[in-house]
């Protein structure tokens, strides 16, 4: 990972500083169900599998672990087609889900 970060104290230049930080990232990628069909925003997909996720990272500079859990669907011939996120690196409050709400692709 790499970023840049501008600070500007009143009556100064802004000064910038470039940090770079190597996080290892750990993931687990587990099928969990194969399901004929699946409806998402009233949309019905066909051949469809569930993936269970969990990552983790640990930051070596602050020791801090993120650690994120998701679910998504896949449908064959389409691509992820809903998928529900948590954990500490999202900063949202509750989980995180997303839908696909339309596509040009015909299964």
């Amino acid at each position: 990972m790499t970023g840049s970060s501008t600070t500007t104290a009143t009556g100064q230049n802004p000064q910038t500083q470039t940090v770079s930080e190597t996080i290892p990232v750990s993931a687990t990628w587990t099928l969990t169900d194969t399901l004929a069909t699946f409806q998402v925003l009233g949309q019905d997909y066909a051949n469809v599998v569930v993936i269970q996720m969990t990552s983790s990272a640990t930051s070596s500079t602050t020791g801090t672990t993120a650690v994120v859990d998701g679910t998504f669907w896949f449908a064959k011939g389409i691509g992820m087609i809903r998928s529900e996120e948590s954990g500490t690196s999202l900063d949202v409050a509750g989980p995180l889900t997303e839908e696909l709400v339309s596509t040009n692709l015909i299964p």
